[in-house]
């Protein structure tokens, strides 16, 4: 296996069947970022971006599939074609306290009845550790998460 060569956002394989319409998503969350937001992009090299903060991320994805074996990754969970709804927090800022959050499922096409869909739920303390983005120690908890369908 050569490191520097393999796809590490192809192992992040999202989505569990999903046969309703999502109407929205609930729950709580708080959030810590770390001290440093590093840019990892070109590993090796490493590069402290200062005055930057890291922020959070907490969003659930509806996509439309062929087959169950069908998947977004860490790829193409933020750009596929295949993307149905999303529901995505805006705020990605520390919060001390336990902070409430109810998102509408925003439609990007229309939803089909009797189509076959997955649902993935991403949660990051690092909004751009996708693109290897982030500060060491950003925590993010979650509680009570919820999808709520027709």
């Amino acid at each position: 296996l050569n490191w520097e060569t393999f796809d590490k956002l192809d192992c992040t394989r999202f989505g569990v069947s999903y046969d309703k319409k999502p109407l929205r998503f609930k729950g709580s969350y708080k959030y810590t970022s770390g001290a440093k937001f590093l840019d990892g992009s070109a590993y090796p090299v490493i590069e402290e971006i200062k005055g930057k903060k890291d922020e959070c991320s907490i969003q659930a994805v509806l996509y439309k599939i062929t087959n169950d074996d069908d998947v977004l990754t860490g790829n193409n969970i933020n750009t596929s074609d295949k993307r149905v709804a999303v529901a995505a927090l805006k705020d990605g800022s520390d919060k001390e306290k336990f902070t409430d959050f109810d998102l509408e499922f925003n439609y990007l096409q229309a939803y089909e009845v009797g189509a076959k869909y997955k649902l993935a739920i991403v949660c990051s303390s690092s909004k751009e550790g996708d693109f290897f983005k982030g500060a060491g120690g950003s925590t993010l908890i979650l509680d009570e998460l919820e999808i709520i369908g027709e």
